[in-house]
């Protein structure tokens, strides 16, 4: 766990792009949030990612599904 200027905590997260849920990453992004739905509202907010997982410690913690997927966002 981080600190932020100012005093929060804040986690490490991956957001991963893939084709199709549960597939191989294309390409990965690290970002720092202060929890698991600040990390996902920003691999939503993310135009390079119609479709990523967001993992926090190896685990999955959100997915950002395109409205053409299966289960949407």
């Amino acid at each position: 766990m981080f600190r932020r200027s100012g005093g929060s905590h804040v986690k490490h997260y991956r957001i991963n792009k893939v084709a199709a849920p549960g597939g191989r990453p294309l390409k990965s992004k690290d970002i720092l949030a202060a929890d698991d739905s600040q990390a996902v509202a920003r691999a939503e907010d993310d135009e390079d990612c119609p479709v990523c997982e967001v993992y926090h410690a190896g685990e999955k913690v959100g997915a950002v599904l395109d409205e053409g997927s299966a289960g949407g966002k």
